[in-house]
C-alpha cells in the first residue's frame, strides 16, 4: 500500500505518469486456501480412526405417572385464625410460602402476592366446603 502511495506523490510532485507498481505484500487468497485444505487433509489423516462413531445416550425423564401424587396440607386453625384476623400480611414470606408450597400453589412473587394467594386457598377451603 505505501509503495503505491509513494508512486502516486513522485509521479504527482515530478509530473511523471503514474508507474504501475508490483505489490509483493498481497494475498494470494487462493494458495491460502489450497495450502490450509492441504494440512487439514494431512491432520485429518494422521487421526485415528473410529470403529462406531460414538453416541452419547441420553437420559429420558421418567413419565409423570411415576410421581407420587401431591397431598395438600390441611390447613390449620391458627391459619384461618390469622386469615380472619386479618393478621397475613405481618407473617414473613418464608411463613407465606411455606405454606403455599404446602398447598401445591406458586410461591414465587412479591409479598403482597403471596398474602393474595394465601387468602385465596384459604376462602377456596372456608366457603367452598
Amino acid at each position: 500500500w505505501l509503495k503505491h502511495f509513494f508512486g502516486y506523490l513522485e509521479s504527482v510532485s515530478l509530473g511523471r505518469a503514474l508507474e504501475e507498481v508490483e505489490d509483493d505484500t498481497k494475498m494470494d487468497v487462493q494458495q491460502m486456501l489450497e495450502n490450509a485444505m492441504k494440512e487439514i487433509e494431512l491432520f485429518s489423516l494422521s487421526l485415528p480412526e473410529d470403529d462406531q462413531p460414538i453416541k452419547k445416550e441420553r437420559k429420558r425423564k421418567e413419565p409423570p405417572s411415576s410421581k407420587p401424587e401431591f397431598v395438600k396440607e390441611r390447613i390449620s386453625d391458627e391459619w384461618i385464625d390469622r386469615f380472619k384476623n386479618d393478621e397475613l400480611g405481618d407473617l414473613k414470606n418464608d411463613q407465606l410460602k411455606a405454606f403455599l408450597k404446602g398447598q401445591g400453589e406458586r410461591v414465587a412473587g412479591k409479598k403482597s402476592d403471596l398474602v393474595d394467594r394465601v387468602i385465596r386457598v384459604i376462602e377456596k377451603e372456608l366457603f367452598n366446603d
